[in-house]
């Protein structure tokens, strides 16, 4: 986003890293505006916790929400990429436990409300998901934004081939149902003859969902626990991008960073009818 915006020819002032770093940044940018420096506007992406509670607000947690107040006190434009309302369904309740939804809950109402109050545009993923939001947001402040990524290392054009006949599906994201549901895919894969699979996922989260997905022929369905840089081998390995679960409420509203990321990779998608994902890949032109 940041190199997206200097192509444009702006001068780009970025504020993100830990509590404390942030709190430098912001009195520095204050210090400069103060001094005569102009800011066009601010952009800015909402967390997935609530502010509060945030990996990066312990010590500071009214921080960043302090920030919009005062740009909106300067009258400074402030957008807001708002890409995550699983706060807004059912899994998201059940999988934490009514204990600590009936804490996260009011949290999310809170960032929401000083949203309303400080925040000019809003944008979604989709405007679809719109009809999820907490409370009406009007059309004329709304715009789509699709979720964007870095490139990739190795160039699609230097992919290594498949080490092996057949054909090769990777996947990478969500493995825990009923939100991200991949037994759909696992039962296929099993069905099918020189068709594999990796999916990589956090080293947790398969030990949670392991017992959904019962049994797996270890020479058809490989699991890995990748991140950043180290996916690249694995999306070099690959011949086709897998995403496509059981079909879900909230995947029908947003879209997945995953879409851009393998098509980067020179992957073509295999993604579940219907969706969001399903409905911009149809709509992309061939080759």
């Amino acid at each position: 986003m940041k190199r997206a915006f200097e192509a444009l020819g702006y001068e780009v002032t970025m504020i993100s890293g830990p509590g404390r770093k942030r709190k430098q940044l912001i009195r520095q940018l204050k210090k400069e505006y103060t001094a005569g420096k102009q800011y066009d506007f601010v952009y800015a992406w909402a967390p997935t916790a609530p502010t509060l509670i945030g990996r990066n607000n312990k010590l500071y947690p009214i921080l960043d929400l302090d920030f919009f107040r005062w740009g909106k006190q300067e009258g400074i434009r402030i957008g807001l990429f708002y890409g995550d309302v699983h706060w807004r369904f059912d899994h998201y309740r059940r999988s934490l436990g009514w204990a600590k939804y009936a804490v996260t809950l009011p949290l999310f109402w809170y960032d929401w409300i000083i949203y309303t109050r400080f925040i000019d545009h809003l944008f979604l993923p989709s405007l679809k998901m719109r009809k999820k939001l907490p409370t009406h947001w009007p059309e004329n402040r709304m715009s789509r934004l699709l979720p964007g990524c870095n490139l990739p290392i190795l160039p699609s054009n230097e992919r290594e081939s498949s080490q092996s006949e057949g054909l090769s599906l990777f996947y990478v994201g969500g493995i825990l149902p009923p939100l991200y549901d991949l037994r759909l895919m696992t039962s296929t894969i099993l069905e099918m003859d020189s068709v594999k699979l990796t999916i990589c996922c956090r080293e947790e989260e398969w030990k949670s969902a392991r017992h959904a997905y019962g049994k797996l022929d270890p020479q058809k369905i490989r699991i890995v626990h990748a991140y950043g840089e180290q996916l690249e081998a694995f999306y070099a390995q690959a011949d086709v991008f897998g995403l496509f679960w059981e079909p879900y409420p909230y995947l029908n509203i947003t879209m997945p960073v995953k879409v851009f990321e393998s098509m980067t990779h020179g992957l073509p998608i295999i993604t579940t009818a219907g969706t969001v994902a399903a409905e911009f890949i149809e709509k992309l032109p061939d080759g």
